[in-house]
């Protein structure tokens, strides 16, 4: 008898996705301390407040962003027919997840540049940011229970069925036949 072959959910594709963003982002850490301190700069030497200030600054205001055009989703008609409707669901998930990952990581680009515009103590401002961007790419971006039911509730707005969840527990979205 053969093995079925086991295919991944979309939320489970999404789980996966979340986490080698966020995977990647301290990889980039990795080689931006390593490079800090090869630049003949001091990376751990005295912080300068003002750049601690920058980077707070940044995320708030990048958060802000995320918060306006991280979750605009448009809603799924009423009598759209349920195959048409995950599909949508699913796509508008995955980009939007994306644009909220880009806003996010924008946090630690920002504090990497400040990093390497100072002499000294380049290295804390870097950690600041990366680690501000990775508490909010968790929070905006893994496929948990209030997220979901945000982007359900977002997507059924004008009376619609989403189908997100049969969505999220279906194999990822692929392009439709003939589509580009």
């Amino acid at each position: 008898m053969a093995a079925t072959p086991s295919v991944n959910t979309f939320a489970q594709t999404l789980r996966f996705l979340t986490i080698a963003l966020m995977a990647s982002l301290l990889v980039i850490l990795a080689a931006i301390a390593a490079i800090l301190a090869q630049n003949g700069g001091e990376p751990t030497g005295s912080v300068r407040i003002w750049t601690l200030l920058v980077v707070l600054v940044a995320a708030v205001c990048l958060i802000a962003a995320l918060q306006r055009f991280g979750f605009r989703y448009q809603p799924i008609a009423p009598g759209t027919p349920e195959a048409d409707a995950r599909l949508s669901s699913a796509v508008q998930l995955q980009v939007t997840t994306l644009l909220r990952f880009a806003i996010a990581e924008a946090i630690a680009l920002v504090a990497i540049v400040v990093g390497f515009v100072v002499s000294s103590g380049g290295l804390y401002p870097v950690l600041l940011g990366v680690a501000i961007s990775e508490v909010v790419m968790f929070s905006v971006m893994w496929p948990r229970e209030s997220l979901i039911s945000r982007v359900q509730t977002s997507l059924e707005r004008d009376g619609g069925l989403s189908f997100l969840r049969e969505a999220l527990d279906s194999p990822p979205p692929t392009r439709r036949p003939g589509s580009a």
